[in-house]
């Protein structure tokens, strides 16, 4: 199960690297063009996110959290990924019990990763489902507890979740 997880988190940081590289690549194929044209698409994001628009806050978080077009700030990044969260949007939660359970920014807390897993996967969050059935099946940040791991692994099984198959396939 480890494997899985370790592939998981792997595949997931690949992702971001290759989104940062091509983001920085871009910037320097342009620069004067680019840098300035991001500065008004933050303006632009920011104008929107403050309006309370899921999306923006999002994606700002997401370029201060990497330094996409913005100096690098994990306080801010939290802060839209907690307003996002706030409306109940179930990727903005997943990412803060992320957030928890590394301790990026914050304080590495896995009570409350938990809190914010199960946050998202009561509104649908897939990973979240499986992630929460880890917690439970090893104990961390809940009480150890195999029936209740079952049954958030066989939620994320019935959404798709192929590890989740295989370990309810066990």
């Amino acid at each position: 199960m480890m494997k899985i997880v370790s592939y998981l988190l792997l595949s997931a940081i690949c992702l971001v690297l290759t989104i940062t590289q091509r983001a920085k690549a871009v910037e320097s194929a342009n620069p004067s063009g680019a840098a300035k044209n991001e500065a008004k698409s933050i303006e632009a994001l920011k104008a929107e996110a403050e309006k309370g628009d899921v999306e923006s806050q999002l994606e700002l978080a997401h370029k201060y959290r990497y330094g996409i077009g913005v100096l690098e700030d994990v306080l801010e990044a939290l802060k839209w990924n907690r307003k996002a969260a706030e409306q109940g949007d179930a990727k903005a939660l997943f990412i803060l019990g992320s957030i928890y359970e590394v301790g990026k920014g914050v304080t590495q807390d896995e009570v409350e990763a938990a809190k914010w897993y199960r946050k998202a996967a009561e509104h649908g969050d897939v990973k979240a489902l499986f992630l929460l059935g880890m917690m439970y099946a090893n104990g961390k940040g809940v009480t150890k507890d195999e029936v209740e791991a079952a049954k958030w692994y066989r939620k994320a099984a019935e959404h798709g979740d192929e590890a989740a198959q295989y370990i309810i396939a066990r």
